[in-house]
């Protein structure tokens, strides 16, 4: 399972993506996720903050960042901070929530149930940002550094992916329609 929760800057707008497949994510699978990704924003800059896992770090993964600089800018967390990456409170309320005592009889009934948990996280505005609160971060401390002109132009996103239940590639929906890129309302 891979997810990022993407933000406005302004607050105005939150998304939650996520995508489930097969066995567990690595570099090659994050590329195309990170593909997906791209389509999602319709060619907004986006900045990605995501932890140290393996597969973040791979060469191959490396080589492909360097040539998405048009787009996507990514920044590390630190080491040993999952309490800095609001995605791991997304994966912990769906856990304690749909997953909570659930006693499947097959695999497929654990990927239905988060399935579901996770497209109720993402439909909910509210939720997604008191992730972020959660953390103690916010976009002030951001835009000190950005590489591009103005933050408000691309979309802040944290994500990590997680080894999961077998599932096909699943979208839920948000509060923004697939076909709309965030766009900013700041003053």
């Amino acid at each position: 399972m891979a997810g990022v929760l993407a933000y406005r800057p302004d607050r105005s707008r939150s998304a939650f993506v996520f995508s489930m497949t097969d066995g567990s994510y690595h570099a090659d699978k994050l590329i195309e996720f990170l593909a997906e990704l791209r389509a999602y924003f319709a060619g907004e800059q986006v900045i990605v903050i995501w932890d140290g896992l393996m597969a973040h770090r791979s060469k191959a993964m490396t080589a492909w960042l360097a040539t998405q600089r048009d787009w996507l800018h990514v920044e590390r967390l630190p080491a040993y901070a999952p309490e800095l990456n609001p995605i791991e409170q997304v994966w912990g309320n769906m856990k304690s929530t749909e997953l909570a005592n659930l006693c499947p009889d097959i695999l497929d009934e654990v990927r239905i149930a988060t399935e579901t948990g996770l497209t109720r996280i993402g439909s909910n505005y509210d939720l997604c940002h008191s992730f972020l609160d959660h953390t103690g971060l916010s976009f002030n401390s951001a835009t000190s550094y950005n590489p591009y002109d103005e933050l408000t132009d691309g979309a802040a996103v944290t994500g990590r992916a997680r080894d999961g239940p077998r599932a096909p590639c699943a979208h839920p929906e948000t509060n923004l329609p697939t076909d709309q890129p965030i766009d900013s309302q700041a003053p």
